[in-house]
């Protein structure tokens, strides 16, 4: 989120306690686990941070089964895509 990098970082570190010890590979679980956490549900940092999350998490079981994670996702599904660049931000 655009200025509130450090207030995502610090809903990273929140959520922790949620993930520390947990298998990483039951990725749609522990983002279950993220979203009920809190009382507050669906607001732009914890989403932020959830989502960061996510990708790690994405990342972790891609690295442990050696297979990038588009395959793990269901493989090719086109030969290209439109890309979007910003440079600004945080």
């Amino acid at each position: 989120i655009e200025g509130r990098a450090r207030t995502v970082e610090a809903a990273v570190h929140e959520l922790s306690d949620y993930l520390i010890g947990q298998d990483p590979s039951r990725i749609n679980d522990l983002w279950q686990v993220m979203y009920r956490a809190g009382f507050y549900r669906g607001g732009p940092i914890l989403m932020s941070a959830i989502a960061g999350i996510d990708q790690a998490l994405w990342d972790i079981k891609g690295k442990v089964l050696n297979s990038p994670v588009w395959q793990l996702m269901g493989g090719l599904v086109r030969d290209k895509i439109k890309a979007y660049s910003w440079v600004g931000g945080d």
